[in-house]
């Protein structure tokens, strides 16, 4: 079956969308024609020149979307305009995460709602 050409309607219903997936919230960004990632911000900024290049009038490759798709695990993608790191779905940097097993009881319990009883006062 052949995949339907990526349109330059298509880029823009997509940039009105916004750079997360729906439903998941997962981090997209786009697919050149000679492969590179672009972040939705380049995009946005360069978005003249990314609608030039999609017409196939020889006018730059680099510039040329053909999808958009979902970094799911690559802590080491990077826009190949702006060089600035491609948020990740699954690969995040450990520091950034919370893990809600480090928080201690005495934690836990120090954020009480008013009106809430206290634990075991039911």
């Amino acid at each position: 079956m052949k995949s339907r050409a990526y349109t330059s309607k298509d880029l823009c219903k997509q940039l009105r969308a916004g750079c997360f997936a729906w439903p998941g919230g997962y981090p997209l960004f786009f697919v050149t024609k000679d492969g590179e990632p672009l972040s939705f911000e380049a995009v946005r900024e360069n978005l003249r020149t990314a609608l030039w290049a999609m017409r196939g009038d020889n006018f730059d490759d680099a510039w040329a979307i053909r999808g958009v798709d979902i970094n799911w695990e690559d802590p080491e993608l990077y826009c190949a305009h702006s060089g600035k790191r491609i948020e990740s779905a699954y690969a995040e940097d450990d520091a950034l995460t919370f893990d809600i097993a480090d928080r201690s009881e005495e934690y836990c319990l120090s954020s009480r709602v008013e009106g809430f009883p206290e634990r075991g006062g039911f």
